[in-house]
């Protein structure tokens, strides 16, 4: 049996969509289901499960090298962020035909514990993923997606494990996931992999490997110097080459020395970053200590690199 909402045009809107979905799904398990417009928008009696639908069309993160992401955003009122509102909400991800992306069923109890200190009160899931950290976001809600299988639950206590379970598993996700990530990257770093190997393998963008092999590193278990064989891809600012012998550690010394002759060969600062692959920055606080002026005055424009023989 199934009881739809009392406004007869409920059905038609974008949250009728998804509490007649539900009530599609209840009735395929034989659980019957009431539509009712109160905090929540469904309530199976036989064991009086209260449940929050949510229903939102898909819509454009932006475009990259071609593809467009998309994702689904629900949001939740004040009263639907009290505590014990209601057991799970159940999120319909619609297309522009309204018809289903995707139904993820999220505990309240998550939601309180992700929105809690957010001003925005909305939940983001992208649909689909075009970097790294967002296909790790798609993946931590996997447990709920499709999963009615609780509803059927005629134990309450069973009903109960099965919802903390499932908190349990959505809280912890983040930091299991950091430290997989890092026991990955310690293992390959130490088997003497660069980074830009880790992050192939990985699939992992510059920014998280960074950010991982520095707390590693401050933890101790990565050590950096000049005798590590993973130096190449670790650029202490400023004092290593970038150029043809990229990672090869320089000293200020090593630099006066080449920049004394070829300064006297006639070279630009700007030619002399590149022979040296140092940065501009770099470079104009070396010459600035030799007191080496702006221009070479061993450059003659009319022949070009070297001093000018007049005989």
């Amino acid at each position: 049996m199934l009881e739809h909402h009392p406004d007869p045009n409920f059905s038609h809107t974008t949250g009728g969509i998804g509490v007649s979905e539900f009530q599609r799904e209840m009735y395929k398990r034989k659980v019957i289901s009431f539509a009712i417009p109160f905090t929540y928008d469904v309530i199976l009696p036989r064991n009086r499960y209260a449940v929050e639908v949510k229903t939102a069309h898909r819509s454009i993160n932006g475009t990259k090298k071609g593809t467009v992401s998309y994702s689904h955003t629900w949001s939740f009122t004040k009263s639907q962020m009290r505590d014990g509102a209601y057991d799970y909400a159940v999120c319909y991800g619609l297309d522009y035909n309204d018809e289903v992306d995707v139904v993820y069923t999220i505990p309240q109890k998550y939601i309180l514990h992700r929105l809690k200190d957010c001003q925005t009160n909305k939940l983001t899931i992208p649909l689909n993923p075009d970097r790294p950290e967002t296909i790790k976001r798609k993946e931590k809600f996997k447990p709920c997606l499709n999963n009615f299988n609780m509803f059927t639950y005629d134990n309450k206590g069973t009903y109960t494990h099965h919802m903390n379970k499932l908190t349990r598993e959505l809280m912890q996700y983040k930091s299991k996931l950091t430290n997989n990530i890092q026991e990955e990257i310690l293992r390959r770093w130490n088997k003497g992999q660069t980074r830009s190997k880790i992050m192939e393998e990985l699939n992992l963008t510059y920014h998280i490997v960074s950010n991982h092999i520095k707390t590693l590193h401050k933890e101790g278990k990565i050590k950096m110097g000049p005798n590590n064989k993973n130096l190449k891809y670790v650029y202490p600012k400023g004092n290593v080459n970038r150029g043809t012998n990229k990672g090869k550690l320089i000293t200020d010394k090593y630099i006066t020395d080449r920049v004394r002759k070829l300064w006297r060969k006639g070279h630009t600062r700007q030619e002399m970053c590149v022979l040296l692959g140092v940065g501009a920055h770099r470079m104009g606080k070396i010459c600035r200590k030799m007191t080496l002026p702006v221009r070479n005055p061993f450059r003659i424009k009319s022949i070009g690199i070297g001093k000018r023989n007049d005989a």
